[in-house]
């Protein structure tokens, strides 16, 4: 098993290192689209391995999924990622938070108002314990429920 483990390990560093550095960047979306079903298949079978490794994969695809309109993709990989967060990080991490807050967008854009807000405002709630109001993801889930709650 250890050998299994060992590869798969490794197939995951090789995937992070050809998957473009920011999946909202447009200039990486070829790249994020050729190793969709790569990152799929590895977060099957690596998740009862290594749950961190996991998530970050599914939360950075999600997030390409999003960014490129396929919400309901982008949907189920982010609750996928945000629930492997949750059991490895625990409720308040800010990654925890930050998958929660784009899972809220997500949600949002697919008419889903009030599931949206009471994530991101879970997600405001756990930024605020972590980081000051100045900070970027504070900032963006303030903003966020802001414009929505008008």
């Amino acid at each position: 098993m250890s050998v299994l483990v060992d590869r798969l390990l490794v197939a995951v560093s090789l995937v992070d290192a050809v998957t473009p550095g920011d999946a909202e960047d447009p200039a990486g979306f070829v790249r994020y689209g050729e190793l969709d079903p790569h990152i799929s298949v590895l977060a099957d079978v690596l998740e009862g391995v290594d749950g961190a490794a996991t998530a970050v994969m599914l939360g950075n695809l999600g997030v390409f999924q999003m960014r490129r309109g396929l919400l309901v993709q982008a949907e189920t990989t982010q609750r996928r990622a945000l629930t492997i967060k949750e059991d490895v990080y625990g409720p308040d991490h800010h990654g925890t938070a930050l998958t929660r807050g784009y899972l809220a967008t997500i949600l949002w854009d697919q008419g889903l108002r009030s599931e949206a807000i009471e994530l991101m405002t879970v997600s405001l709630d756990a930024f605020r314990r972590v980081f000051d109001e100045q900070h970027q993801w504070t900032s963006w889930a303030r903003t966020s429920l802001d414009r929505w709650q008008r």
